[in-house]
């Protein structure tokens, strides 16, 4: 029988490997050095270039990362009776099939394949390549069992239990030993494997709902809880990272007034109001492209930050903004309230300013857009583009 000072000796380098591939598949990709973060772009699907690792990268790798885990416990193996032996082989295996999806199992598997088979070419080492399939493809299964079933008591439990199966391969070995030997060999291995799933899954468990906790904090600080677009700390995180776009054509901030909109809380109430603020939010995603970033930034203010536009494609979508927030704002089939808009705004090329400086261009743009005599008689609301794009870079310098 192994000592309990050679177990340990053995088995905690594999185990060490096995933890830092866990935690960064729970925790996956966290903040860019762009500053972008992917929970704002799950919340609102915009991204300014790939500036994290996607779920399919990310899973090769650590199927590749798994797979050389599997390879180092092969090489570091622990003999518990006679001439069997306790590896992690399964476990690196196992897992990967169960959270790193076909991809991430097949890379691992490939592999540790490899692996196995650099170690020695006897009968053995098939067999061992049996149990390395037998093992991922069961860790597939638990994944497809349990998808549905996430919080599941006792999942990772039966996770253990099903890697196990894979050590019925070694069934196949000429001289495995008598029945009685059976028992004893595959009780050890069982063991190990039921134990490693429950301690690592629960670890697993934890790092991920310590990252989503996260994931939602960041989102809640940087999202307006009314509408559920970007707040101001949220739009400076994207024109930080629009301000690192190579190639564009230019940037444009649009801030959006609605007009009067005092009288509206006046004359139908504040749940009116919110209402006609969550239609208006509604409006403007729908009206602007797939990469721009639409936030509230004030009470009746929203703003709206395009990239890679010129001039033209800026006023365009200003007016197109205006004429959708013009319709009539149905809030019941009794009551329908019609608003206007104002729009100022402001472009430049990216990587020459800063938020708080454009965002001050916009607002004077916005201003003079608002002023009666700044409209055509009768229009409650205008969009106009700062004309002196030199000021701003002014400002800017100075």
């Amino acid at each position: 029988m192994v000592t309990a000072v050679r177990l340990p000796s053995r088995i905690l380098p594999a185990a060490s490997v096995l933890s830092c591939a866990t935690c960064v598949l729970s925790r996956g990709p966290q903040e860019a050095p762009d500053g972008n973060d992917p929970a704002l772009d799950r919340r609102d699907g915009i991204s300014f270039g790939n500036n994290g690792w996607s779920e399919r990268v990310r899973h090769i790798s650590l199927g590749a990362a798994f797979g050389l885990g599997a390879v180092f416990s092969m090489l570091q193996p622990v003999f518990v009776y006679q001439d069997a032996i306790i590896d992690a082989r399964s476990l690196f295996i196992g897992f990967a099939g169960a959270f790193l999806g076909a991809e991430g199992a097949a890379v691992a598997l490939g592999v540790a394949i490899l692996g196995r088979l650099s170690i020695n070419h006897q009968f053995a080492a098939l067999i061992g390549v049996v149990g390395l399939i037998m093992a991922a493809g069961l860790g597939l299964v638990w994944a497809r069992l349990t998808a549905a079933r996430p919080g599941l008591p006792g999942r990772h439990l039966l996770l253990g239990v099903m890697i196990s199966g894979a050590l019925t391969a070694f069934l196949l070995l000429p001289g495995f030993g008598e029945p009685h030997d059976y028992a004893l060999k595959l009780s050890a291995m069982m063991t190990f494997n039921i134990i490693g799933s429950v301690v690592l899954g629960a670890f697993i468990d934890r790092e991920r709902q310590m990252a989503a906790a996260e994931a939602e904090a960041r989102l809640a600080a940087a999202t307006d809880p009314l509408t559920g677009l970007l707040n101001r700390r949220g739009l400076a995180r994207r024109f930080q990272a629009s301000e690192g776009a190579r190639g564009s054509k230019g940037s444009a901030l649009l801030l959006v007034d609605l007009d009067h909109f005092k009288a509206v809380n006046d004359t139908w109430g504040h749940g009116a109001g919110d209402a006609v603020l969550r239609l208006a939010g509604e409006r403007l995603q729908h009206a602007a492209r797939g990469q721009d970033t639409v936030s509230r930034v004030g009470g009746e203010e929203f703003a709206v930050l395009l990239t890679n536009v010129d001039t033209a494609e800026v006023r365009a979508t200003a007016e197109r903004l205006r004429a959708d927030l013009a319709a009539p704002c149905r809030l019941s089939d009794t009551c329908a309230i019609c608003i206007t808009a104002s729009v100022g705004a402001v472009c430049w090329q990216p990587g020459t300013q800063r938020l708080e400086i454009v965002s001050e261009a916009a607002d004077r743009a916005l201003y003079r857009a608002k002023k009666p005599w700044a409209r055509p008689r009768g229009d409650r609301g205008r969009a106009l583009i700062d004309p002196a794009k030199a000021r701003v870079d002014r400002a800017f310098l100075t």
